[in-house]
């Protein structure tokens, strides 16, 4: 019981985290993963690739929401309810 509570605690504090794929395709090899995390529980992935795009992928509530930017332009965000 105390390692659930450590881990639900733990989960929700401020803080990032680079995700490591050692494998990964050659057009993403310029890229960079992390996980964003609050106080809230709020988490946000980002993928940054300096030479290509960057994409977001985050949760408002039960709305799962992507947004990509090319060459500094946002495109349409896309949103998938679970």
């Amino acid at each position: 019981m105390i390692l659930a509570v450590l881990l639900a605690v733990g989960g929700c504090s401020n803080g990032y985290k680079e995700q490591s794929f050692p494998i990964k395709p050659v057009e993403l090899s310029d890229c960079r993963f992390f996980k964003l995390t609050n106080d809230d529980g709020n988490v946000i992935t980002v993928a940054r690739c300096p030479n290509s795009s960057t994409s977001t992928t985050y949760k408002s509530g039960k709305t799962t929401r992507s947004t990509v930017i090319i060459d500094g332009k946002q495109y349409v965000e896309k949103e998938s309810v679970e």
